[in-house]
């Protein structure tokens, strides 16, 4: 399955939100690695865009927008971080 393939079947599996997320621009997700010193990888990126809007059950991905949502990825890294003791070298992408 490529990428395209499996955003496609998120998008199949979306489901209602009563608040729903809304994609990033590549300005924000630029940002967010600048506040995070971190550069995403090609993929991450690309999901970030094309599908991190996506709902589906209670596994809820990391995100760029908005900033304060619990799902928020710099709050998410940053407690990671500090009250879980995950090395600064990893990235968490789901809350």
């Amino acid at each position: 399955m490529t990428i395209g393939e499996a955003f496609k079947k998120l998008r199949e599996l979306n489901e209602q939100a009563p608040f729903p997320y809304k994609l990033p621009t590549q300005k924000e997700i630029s940002e967010v690695e600048l506040e995070l010193e971190n550069t995403f990888s090609y993929d991450y990126k690309k999901f970030l865009l094309e599908a991190s809007d996506v709902v589906v059950g209670t596994l809820e991905p990391c995100t760029i927008v908005p900033k304060n949502s619990h799902t928020f990825i710099v709050n998410v890294a940053k407690e990671a971080w500090t009250k879980m003791n995950v090395p600064k070298n990893l990235l968490p992408i789901c809350e």
